[in-house]
């Protein structure tokens, strides 16, 4: 079934049920073109649509153009407006404006609006602008697509997929970023969810893939969301990363305790350090216990010092 077929029911007394609204409004010309001749009109589809906030599901949102004669107007660009506060959502991208030229049928179609957080009615605005072979610019609406998001969750739960407990390597700069998942009260996953990462202070540190110690982010369709590029800092020691998740005016926080790692003592390869010059001798830096060269016998590390001289490092052993 078409959307032309969806959107014209077979008796007149069916329009209120299937969210259709039939408006035709003169139009003027615009600055510097041809002067109107007709004006388009505009049937609207998604009138009285509810979206559940953090469960939205797929909806499509249509016109269809036709002339004052009722003939479908191919190439017509319909442009989606939405609201740029409060109740509302967007399209891809983000974006609060979607254009789509109409198909031989004088149909356009968007299929990805989200709606936001923010519970509340709110309007879509519709227009339609069509320049005929002849240069004549011919205009539709606008038109209203009233819609409404609403908040059913009752609470939210965060759990800890990955991160807590882990240890970070502070030399190699490896840590492991957190991960959560954000459920309501029914156990069903929740969807757009903030979800802040803060790593606390004072003490051991990290970063996210912006280089700050906090994220955010929306959780995705599994309800997930990751502190994604998380690397340790140093200091080592106990790590504190502070989860906060927030739909419309429910929130709900926790802690991911990790440790860094990493941070005290030498490599455990040995660094030669030969020194140039008046001595030209070598020194060899060792950590805990090794062997001399000449005996084989096993003796302390003797103290470190450096020589004058350019240092030169040897490869790891």
């Amino acid at each position: 079934m078409t959307l032309r077929n969806r959107l014209y029911p077979s008796h007149s007394s069916h329009l209120g049920l299937t969210g259709l609204l039939l408006v035709q409004l003169a139009a003027s010309p615009l600055d510097g073109q041809a002067p109107v001749q007709s004006a388009l009109v505009i049937n609207v589809r998604g009138i009285g649509l509810k979206h559940t906030i953090g469960h939205p599901k797929p909806v499509e949102i249509g016109a269809v153009v036709t002339d004052e004669n009722s003939r479908p107007v191919e190439g017509a660009i319909v442009t989606f407006q939405l609201p740029d506060k409060g109740p509302g959502g967007t399209f891809t991208d983000n974006q609060l404006t979607k254009r789509v030229p109409t198909n031989p049928s004088g149909e356009a179609l968007v299929t990805d609006f989200r709606p936001n957080d923010s519970p509340g009615d709110f309007q879509i605005r519709v227009t339609a602008l069509y320049k005929d072979p002849q240069g004549n610019v011919k205009e539709g609406g606008p038109n209203q697509i009233v819609q409404a998001n609403v908040l059913a969750i009752r609470e939210l739960k965060i759990a800890v997929l990955q991160g807590n407990k882990a240890r970070n390597d502070v030399r190699t700069g490896v840590g492991v970023q957190p991960r959560v998942q954000v459920r309501d009260s029914e156990g069903l996953l929740v969807q757009d969810a903030k979800v802040t990462f803060t790593v606390l202070e004072p003490g051991p540190g990290g970063i996210f893939r912006n280089g700050k110690g906090v994220l955010e982010i929306r959780t995705d369709r599994k309800g997930e969301a990751a502190g994604e590029g998380f690397r340790p800092v140093r200091p080592c020691g106990k790590l504190n990363i502070k989860v906060a998740a927030q739909l419309a005016h429910l929130t709900a926080g926790g802690t991911i305790e990790q440790a860094n790692e990493g941070c005290g003592g030498f490599p455990k390869w040995v660094i030669a350090v030969i020194a140039a010059g008046g001595a030209g001798g070598a020194i060899v830096a060792t950590q805990g216990k090794g062997k001399t060269a000449a005996s084989g016998t096993s003796t302390q590390a003797p103290p470190i010092s450096i020589q004058p001289g350019a240092p030169v490092f040897g490869p790891p052993r």
